[in-house]
């Protein structure tokens, strides 16, 4: 998506980058502490969430999948690629995962 922005083949004004650490995949994901924006979901997306999840994706409650939904979105926020590639220099990629 970087690449298409940044080639002006997809025109947009922001680009939300989930915000998510799992330090190294030692623990379950979580919203990153510093992301530019967190949402609480309230409990009615949430239960869209869990149905989408489960019902058309096909896991089981019990699956990872499932168990690890957060129920706080968060996203780092850009308004232009030069903003995103400066971001990407000063952070290492064990500090974060970019979905």
């Amino acid at each position: 998506m970087l690449k298409l922005w940044e080639d002006d083949r997809i025109r947009t004004s922001h680009m939300w980058l989930f915000a998510y650490q799992d330090h190294e995949r030692k623990r379950n994901p979580l919203p990153a502490e510093n992301a530019t924006m967190k949402l609480t979901l309230p409990e009615t997306v949430m239960e869209q969430k869990r149905h989408i999840i489960g019902e058309i994706y096909g896991f089981e409650p019990d699956s990872w999948e499932y168990g690890v939904m957060p129920g706080t979105e968060a996203f780092w926020c850009f308004e232009n690629p030069d903003g995103i590639q400066d971001w990407m220099m000063r952070r290492s990629f064990s500090d974060i995962a970019i979905s």
